[in-house]
């Protein structure tokens, strides 16, 4: 947890800033193990997390603060959060595929695996380009892909990475370099002084909470004035979801935000996909949203954030210097043709992530000798079957390019 970034803390409780009691271990600027303290409480840090659980709290607070070496807890604290099983396999340098099928059930497994082919990965994604450089909080992060990709568009900002699940939250800062991580259940007062950030995404992630009113205002007292909101891939309570949640009506999820609009995925996705723009000057129409399986929500009291954005392929691209292949697909050596095929992992997966536009082509076929061409690699790259690379994650075709 970088120590900077502490001092910006409150206390749910108290409402009073946060000072270092103890450390552990520090690596730089990064806290790794130590506890917090305000006028109320204190808080442990654990692997780099900050946790609000007070139930834990009290319990780790009295084996830390009568440490003085980090490492020789570590594995005791961790079981707190992890089991034995589940602390190994992360640490084992096993694979991110290898270790989300260890932790996860299968169907949850292939979500992280394959997150990149996902239907909420590609409704969500066109809204990086109108998405406002500072200080970023990912709300449900997950095991951090989105985190990381923000890091890695938007490297000039921070981001803060919130969920209540811990072990999804120690593999977001194992594989994927996060290191803001807070554990907390979002149905409680967010530990943020009011206006703190800059944009704020919850993606896939608004329709499972329980009490989304109090969400929504939480989100509303901690984005700056001049900030900006995006709810991304909600469900549509009109119509059928896989793994639903508890969604709304268009209209009940619109009534929680002022200043806000609503989108069609299906919209969006054509747009990006056909037209290469994001078009947020116009809400969509009501017949659209009501029809689409999923919406998106943007909440801003920044009128010039509601205009059209173009070119969303080259502001991906040429920040992408260097790619690797999407792990959906399967490489194949056909004489002097390389052959990539979609290859989804289920039947389920293939039912609740398959998309309308052709992004995700079911079968590309490469001369050898064109593989690395840079013609060949801005088209795969806009098709999404060259992606960012993340080496942990990802270990077919890394490669480099000068576009």
């Amino acid at each position: 947890m970088d120590v900077n970034l502490i001092e910006k803390l409150v206390c749910p409780n108290c409402k009073k800033n946060f000072s270092i009691f103890k450390v552990l271990e520090r690596r730089n600027n990064d806290l790794v193990g130590g506890i917090l303290r305000c006028s109320c409480s204190s808080y442990v840090v654990v692997e780099g997390i900050v946790v609000f659980d007070l139930d834990k709290n009290r319990e780790l607070v009295q084996v830390m603060t009568t440490c003085t070496d980090y490492g020789k807890i570590r594995k005791t604290v961790l079981k707190f959060f992890v089991s034995d099983k589940h602390f190994e396999a992360i640490h084992s340098g096993k694979s991110f595929s290898e270790v989300v099928n260890v932790v996860y059930n299968k169907s949850f497994a292939d979500y992280l695996v394959y997150r990149y082919s996902c239907k909420s990965f590609f409704d969500s994604i066109p809204f990086f380009v109108c998405m406002k450089q500072g200080l970023i909080l990912d709300a449900g992060c997950g095991a951090g892909h989105f985190s990381n990709l923000m890091s890695q568009y938007m490297p000039e900002s921070k981001i803060v990475s919130v969920d209540q699940n811990f072990v999804s939250l120690l593999i977001a800062r194992n594989f994927f370099g996060m290191n803001n991580l807070l554990c907390f259940n979002m149905d409680r007062i967010f530990p943020f002084e009011d206006r703190s950030f800059d944009t704020i995404l919850c993606n896939d992630t608004f329709h499972y909470l329980n009490n989304k009113q109090f969400i929504a205002l939480e989100f509303q007292r901690t984005i700056k004035k001049s900030g900006a909101i995006f709810i991304s891939h909600l469900h549509n309570a009109l119509k059928e979801n896989y793994f639903a949640g508890t969604p709304l009506k268009p209209e009940e999820y619109k009534s929680l935000f002022s200043s806000s609009r609503l989108y069609s995925n299906d919209s969006i996705l054509k747009d990006f996909f056909l037209n290469d723009i994001l078009n947020l000057s116009i809400n969509s129409f009501i017949s659209d949203i009501n029809n689409s399986q999923t919406i998106s929500l943007v909440c801003s009291e920044d009128k010039n954030l509601f205009k059209k954005y173009f070119n969303l392929s080259k502001f991906f691209y040429k920040r992408m210097p260097t790619y690797s292949l999407n792990p959906i697909y399967k490489v194949k050596k056909d004489g002097e043709k390389t052959v990539l095929e979609l290859n989804y992992p289920s039947i389920i997966f293939k039912k609740e992530h398959e998309l309308k536009v052709d992004f995700l082509p079911q079968l590309v076929k490469l001369d050898n000798k064109d593989l690395f061409a840079k013609e060949t690699l801005l088209r795969l790259m806009k098709l999404f079957v060259f992606v960012k690379p993340l080496e942990k994650v990802f270990e077919k075709l890394i490669g480099t390019c000068d576009c």
